[in-house]
């Protein structure tokens, strides 16, 4: 028979108690500053206890559980996700370490945040380990109640990021509002990995972010209103793609960004569905693959396209700006369209 264990010292004086020689038994708790996931095996009348990596708290030198702010003093590295955000009002700053996430196969985020507020993640080189498993996003913002709870309030400031995985998205936030993305490297290489993915993510701010994506979209703004996109750089090659997807971003502005696309058939800065008030202004477009296109407008109303320049350097033909149907009401003013071969355009 196996004696009563008795877990204390700040783990909730969890009992476990067993008489049976051939059984298992599960023990999480949690310190002020450290979780503790732990396996009690008593088969074979022994006393067996293992770390469970998923629950344990994340600090200088290893991934888990950030339950408060966090400084990484060396690289880390994680099989499944590096950084579970646990509690708001944190910052986890890698101070230029690399956080090497998912190098397992297994799916993974190198941080997931799902409902906590004020959370920054900086300063950290995140590196998906593996191309094996899809969706292992490089930082996944997610808000739960959406309705209820208050905005993310987030801030993703001068990381560098690598996507090997097909749809692994650099930045990926969901109903994350008033989040901050400032000064991030992005690089995507696999089919449908785009560099950033904003849904239902209200006055967001992305700035001054470096992005290149071989086999997916820069960026897709959806349903995000009142959002400002400005001053980024954004390259990508997929064929028949977007380098910026808008819709439903009505009282967004989108200015003095670069986007260059060198993939066939694709379009550089597409705006679709049901969005108005829109200011598209200061951009520079340049579509280097052939049959492409500039600047589409599709179900956008009272909006102004201003001062962009739309440079077409491809095979013989592609259109400066499209105007689809359902669009109305819109300004477009003084807008510069240079090709170098045969184009077609307004």
């Amino acid at each position: 028979t196996v004696p009563i264990v008795r877990a204390t010292g700040g783990l909730d004086d969890t009992i476990v108690d067993s008489s049976s020689r051939d059984d298992s038994h599960n023990l999480n708790g949690s310190f002020a500053n450290f979780s503790l996931g732990v396996q009690l095996d008593t088969r074979d009348g022994g006393l067996s206890i293992q770390n469970d990596p998923t629950t344990r708290g994340a600090n200088s030198t290893q991934c888990g559980r950030v339950n408060n702010s966090i400084t990484l003093i060396t690289n880390v590295n994680s099989s499944s996700t590096c950084f579970h955000v646990n509690v708001s009002n944190v910052v986890i700053d890698c101070r230029g370490f690399s956080v090497n996430y998912s190098y397992g196969g297994v799916v993974g985020y190198g941080v997931n945040n799902s409902g906590f507020t004020n959370v920054t993640v900086q300063n950290c080189r995140f590196l998906e380990g593996t191309s094996t498993t899809n969706e292992k996003h490089g930082i996944y913002f997610l808000k739960n109640n959406a309705d209820t709870s208050p905005p993310l309030r987030g801030t993703i400031f001068n990381n560098s990021l690598i996507l090997l995985g097909s749809y692994s998205v650099g930045i990926q936030l969901y109903d994350a509002n008033i989040t901050n993305v400032s000064f991030n490297n992005i690089n995507t290489s696999s089919t449908g990995s785009d560099g950033i993915y904003a849904l239902r993510s209200g006055n967001i701010t992305v700035k001054y972010n470096l992005i290149k994506s071989i086999l997916g979209k820069g960026m897709v703004l959806s349903r995000s209103p009142n959002s400002i996109i400005s001053e980024n750089n954004f390259t990508t090659h997929e064929v028949g793609s977007y380098t910026f997807e808008g819709s439903e971003i009505s009282g967004s502005l989108i200015a003095f960004n670069n986007l260059t696309n060198y993939g066939a058939s694709g379009l550089i800065l597409y705006l679709n569905g049901y969005s108005e008030n829109v200011t598209v202004t200061g951009n520079e477009l340049n579509t280097n693959g052939s049959n492409n296109f500039g600047l589409g407008i599709y179900r956008v109303n009272s909006s102004l396209f201003s001062y962009n320049k739309i440079y077409h350097t491809g095979s013989p033909w592609g259109y400066g700006i499209v105007i689809d149907t359902g669009t109305a009401k819109n300004i477009i003013l003084n807008n510069n369209i240079s090709v170098s071969h045969t184009l077609t355009g307004p």
